[in-house]
């Protein structure tokens, strides 16, 4: 059944599935296919207007391959289907607009320098994966290692496994060796925070990993950490070297051995290419350095117009994907972004998964799957996120989903953002010391709607030290030093260590343009609440709204707050009402069920529904669903039926 797309309907889609009771919501392939490019064609955004989309219409010519187990192949070929290429890199030497190269099968292990790029949406470059064949770009090469007794340093000998060690040639890494280089980003000075010891660790270990069978070692500080558990390595100081110890039933002489020796799998060398277009590879390996500065194992350098759709990207050191300026010092001139990011697998990033400082003008990021960013736990960097973006306009992210994600946000959009619309996307077990949805010092229109946010933690690591003026930590929808947020039609369940919106201004004095944020223009409606000790935090009640949500029959004090004018009393709703902000607004109880994996929910009312308000901007209208529901599916609900339904969101 084909994908039905959010549209400028004021709600997420979602499918009804198998066991639920059966309404047939889409009439046919024809119908459905007419629905998705409608919907495409009609997606509301916060400041009024539509989303501006395009794609790539070019045909194309001339087509290279690239086939390394062809008994043929070899890179003084013509690179034809029967004579092609062994590696990529001839191919993007000789690419040009309207042409393509289909790479097939194998374990590709080289960085891929586009030489230029397309020119037009009619006249791109494609590098594309054959149908139906895994295709690998790693940064990582095969490693024999001659391993031996560790010695040279005092550590246990009776150990199972043993500590051992192995040497690795300088001449493997052709000039760039992450065993040699620590993690250590520039950020680190920016920021006045006391950095804890344990951070001092995971920002001074190497770049460099290790992988057996496919599956990484750790890496410890100290040489003595490895008496603490197998699989795990430690790099001496001359970055040529390691101690290790092999995971519990492995056999040194049959597993196979990967290092990363690149610092990423595909980038120009040349900056600002355009109308790239990316499909079907499976990205892996980046030894990359901790932002900043911004290189992603696959990254724009700082083009436009790129399209990366249905690849994979695991293990980066640091980074999967970068679009923006890289560099806080670098200029990059219009057209300014526009890229396509969709139908990717994006998973086990030390720090993040898409970065774009500035050039995200009008970007399209679409069901994508984040799963398992942030796990170097350096969140006080500040740039750990599934997405993080700087200065965007016009910028669309939907239908994506972010699980387990720890030491990360979801998407933060950080300083000078407009008119960016967060919608349909799925927040499952997110732990961070931020926000799963967070917008930071924006002034201008943009909105976080029709989300799900389910299983939303505090992973600030001062724990019960952290300072009482801090309001974020584990937020589903967080706004700091901002103005004009609009939270509507989302669901949060299972927020407990913090409000499921905060719209404060814990940055009161930081300034944008000359101007601070006055905390107002949010609008916080139409949201159904389940499972959450805080529902609503906003810093005045005057020129805020929060009509027409649905909250838990249960209310713990505080449960609603406005943080001035103090001290005060923390209302209940009908005082939440006095202030102008409960319109509509109902408390009853709801039973509700998902499944993190196949986004089955399944949802049962017991009480009265709200009167939902007006969301002019997004084309949502008084007395719509609340939530991410579609009236359909709604009605049933408010019938009392039981109804599941399936989350349209994330890679397939």
């Amino acid at each position: 059944m084909p994908r039905k797309m959010l549209a400028f309907v004021p709600y997420m889609v979602v499918v009804l599935s198998a066991c639920s009771p059966t309404d047939n919501l889409r009439a046919g392939v024809s119908a459905a296919e007419a629905e998705e490019k409608s919907a495409r064609e009609n997606v509301a955004m916060p400041e009024g207007g539509h989303f501006d989309f395009w794609d790539d219409v070019t045909e194309y010519g001339k087509t290279y391959h690239v086939a390394r187990n062809h008994p043929d192949a070899d890179d003084e070929n013509p690179g034809t289907a029967d004579k092609p290429f062994a590696t990529i890199g001839p191919a993007a030497e000789l690419l040009e607009p309207g042409q393509r190269v289909i790479v097939h099968e194998g374990i590709y292990r080289e960085h891929v320098r586009p030489a230029r790029g397309g020119e037009a949406d009619d006249a791109m470059i494609h590098y594309k994966a054959a149908d139906g064949e895994d295709v690998h770009i790693r940064a990582s090469e095969v490693w024999r290692p001659e391993l031996r007794t560790s010695e040279g340093y005092r550590v246990p000998e009776d150990l199972d496994p043993p500590i051992l060690m192995a040497d690795m040639s300088g001449e493997m890494f052709g000039g760039y060796n992450p065993f040699g280089l620590c993690n250590v980003p520039r950020a680190m000075m920016d920021y006045g925070w006391e950095w804890t010891p344990e951070e001092f660790r995971r920002l001074f270990l190497r770049r460099g990993g290790i992988y057996i069978d496919g599956e990484p070692l750790e890496q410890v500080f100290y040489i003595r950490h490895l008496r603490r558990r197998p699989g795990t390595f430690w790099v001496e100081p001359c970055g040529l070297r390691v101690h290790l110890r092999l995971p519990e039933g492995v056999n040194a002489d049959e597993a196979e051995f990967e290092i990363t020796v690149r610092e990423q799998c595909f980038a120009p060398e040349e900056a600002g290419l355009s109308h790239i277009r990316v499909s079907g590879f499976h990205f892996a390996h980046a030894a990359n350095p901790v932002p900043w500065p911004q290189r992603g194992m696959l990254s724009a350098t700082r083009g436009d117009h790129w399209i990366v759709e249905d690849c994979t990207f695991r293990y980066a050191n640091s980074l999967a994907m970068d679009f923006g300026r890289q560099d806080r010092s670098r200029r990059v001139e219009t057209p300014y972004g526009r890229h396509i990011v969709r139908r990717n697998v994006v998973s086990d990033c030390g720090v993040s998964g898409l970065l774009a400082d500035g050039n995200n003008h009008g970007m399209l990021v679409e069901y994508n799957t984040f799963e398992r960013i942030g796990g170097m736990n350096i969140e006080r960097v500040l740039e750990s996120a599934g997405i993080k973006y700087h200065w965007a306009r016009d910028a669309l992210v939907r239908n994506n989903v972010f699980r387990d994600m720890h030491h990360a946000s979801g998407v933060w959009i950080d300083v000078g953002n407009r008119n960016c619309r967060i919608t349909g996307n799925v927040f499952i077990n997110v732990k961070t010391m931020l926000g799963a949805a967070y917008v930071e010092v924006s002034h201008e229109p943009n909105s976080i709607d029709n989300n799900v946010f389910w299983g939303i933690h505090d992973g600030d690591i001062r724990g019960d030290e952290k300072p009482d003026y801090v309001r974020h930590g584990g937020v589903a929808a967080d706004s700091d030093a901002s103005d004009n947020v609009i939270v509507a039609n989302n669901l949060f369940a299972g927020v407990n260590d913090n409000y499921a919106v905060s719209m404060h201004l814990q940055q009161a004095g930081r300034s944008f343009r000359g101007r601070t944020a006055e905390g107002r223009g949010h609008r916080a409606v139409n949201n159904i609440f389940h499972d959450c000790r805080y529902w609503v935090l906003l810093q005045h009640p005057d020129g805020n709204a929060a009509g027409g949500n649905l909250y838990p029959a249960e209310m713990s004090a505080g449960a609603l707050k406005v943080v001035q004018p103090e001290p005060q009393t923390p209302p209940d709703l009908d005082a939440w009402r006095e202030l102008g902000l409960g319109a509509g607004s109902v408390r009853t109880r709801m039973k509700m069920e998902f499944d993190p994996r196949t986004l089955e929910l399944t949802v049962r009312l017991e009480g009265d529904a709200p009167q939902t308000v007006a969301v002019d901007e997004l084309d949502i209208r008084a007395g719509d669903p609340p939530g991410p529901f579609t009236p359909e599916q709604w009605r049933r609900i408010v019938a009392g039926e039981e109804v599941t339904v399936r989350i349209d969101a994330g890679a397939k």
